[in-house]
């Protein structure tokens, strides 16, 4: 009798609590396709077509970076000739791209000399500076455009009264790539692997021995540095077909590339 009314009290417990659960769930309908009406089907179709016009009405944002690239080999070629001259020399550089941002392409962009000294005498005056004199301008021009890097391309006017400049992005940006693969080669191998690379860079191959002499570095040494860069694939090493004779025996020559 006992398990009789356990079980019978329990069955009760289990239908008050189904009764509880009806009453906190709300009910839910599943609409297929098929049992839609024209008027949620309208409905919906409203629904879409407002939160298209709310996308189209929205502004989407974007990096641009073509624009990001330019402005950061711009800063690295001023950087490069303020080191290399001075400050004067890269605000010079800075005023032609200032004058020529406008134009597609910022190497075949012309600035005449006497335009150029305007400009420039202008930001000086505003700063409260010294204005710099003709002769010392043209001094500026002059080094820039005969310097080993070619910073400026230098041409005569067509009436030949003066000249114009244009600045020559190819050649600043090799060198800039160059002295970055430089410091990471001086990082990872040390000062005396970075002369070596550089001898390499002038010479473009050379003989172990040639290396040893040009760098004043004992043999051993410069083995170990030429080994350590071509281990980390920064040198090649290229087997001429040339021969060298030892006593009795020929053995071919190898040139670190």
């Amino acid at each position: 009798k006992k398990k009789k009314k356990k079980k019978v009290n329990q069955e009760k417990k289990r239908k008050s609590s189904k009764r509880d659960l009806s009453n906190m769930v709300p009910e839910i309908r599943i609409l297929y396709q098929n049992e839609t009406t024209e008027e949620q089907q309208t409905e919906v179709s409203a629904e879409v077509l407002t939160t298209q016009s709310d996308m189209q009405g929205d502004d989407l944002w974007c990096i641009d970076y073509d624009t990001f690239t330019k402005e950061f080999r711009k800063e690295a070629c001023i950087k490069f000739v303020s080191e290399k001259i001075d400050a004067t020399g890269g605000n010079i550089i800075r005023k032609i791209f200032e004058l020529v941002k406008h134009k597609k392409d910022i190497s075949t962009s012309l600035i005449s000399d006497d335009l150029l000294f305007q400009e420039l005498n202008k930001d000086i005056k505003e700063s409260n500076e010294k204005v710099l004199s003709k002769e010392l301008f043209n001094n500026y021009l002059d080094l820039m455009s005969k310097d080993k890097t070619n910073m400026l391309t230098k041409m005569s006017t067509a009436q030949g009264l003066g000249y114009e400049y244009a600045i020559n992005l190819a050649s600043m940006v090799d060198i800039l790539k160059q002295k970055h693969v430089e410091s990471i080669v001086c990082k990872k191998f040390g000062p005396m692997s970075l002369r070596i690379f550089r001898l390499l860079i002038m010479k473009k191959q050379l003989e172990q021995k040639q290396i040893s002499e040009l760098c004043m570095l004992a043999i051993n040494k410069t083995r170990d540095k030429l080994y350590q860069m071509l281990s980390g694939n920064y040198l090649h090493l290229q087997v001429s077909t040339d021969t060298v004779s030892y006593t009795h025996l020929t053995l071919p020559t190898k040139r670190i590339v």
